[in-house]
């Protein structure tokens, strides 16, 4: 949380931000009429001392999905997926789910584990 006085007129807030960490992921919309195949994030919960992130997620078997990720310095390792680059040389966080492809979703796990802060 930030708090200041804004004095009248304009005024600029820099933020100057270290050791952050961010994924994101851009869902794409099924065509009109038919099912979403996109990844789901169902839940994330962080470790209490904040060096270690599980997301709850869900896709298709078979399917492969990519998270873009801000500052992959921050991570140690990865259970349940990779950090790997995309085609454009971006370092994403690639989930497969495995099995044969079926239209079931299923669920998996993916813990990303920090080093000490």
């Amino acid at each position: 949380m930030v708090s200041f006085l804004i004095p009248s007129g304009e005024s600029t807030l820099h933020l100057r931000i270290h050791d952050d960490f961010g994924l994101s992921y851009r869902a794409k919309l099924p065509a009109i009429g038919s099912v979403s195949r996109g990844l789901r994030v169902t839940s994330e919960e962080w470790t209490a001392s904040r060096d270690a992130l599980t997301l709850t997620i869900s896709g298709l078997p078979g399917s492969t999905h990519e998270l873009a990720v801000w500052n992959t310095g921050q991570i140690v390792s990865v259970e349940g997926g990779q950090i790997a680059k995309d085609d454009e040389g971006r370092e994403v966080l690639r989930v497969t789910f495995a099995g044969p492809i079926s239209e079931s979703y299923t669920s998996s796990k993916v813990i990303v584990h920090f080093g000490k802060r």
